[in-house]
């Protein structure tokens, strides 16, 4: 991105390539990720 991160034009292209699985082998990813589940109420499966 070298004019700069722009969100409208720029996040639908970084949301294709990102990969859950691969982001939660980060403990603190890991750890957002319960988090928000625990706060919304929902069932977080273990990461594998």
């Amino acid at each position: 991105m070298s004019d700069g991160y722009r969100e409208t034009i720029d996040q639908p292209a970084l949301t294709s390539v990102f990969d859950l699985t691969t982001a939660r082998r980060a403990d603190s990813f890991d750890k957002l990720f319960r988090e928000v589940g625990r706060l919304f109420g929902l069932s977080v499966p273990p990461r594998s």
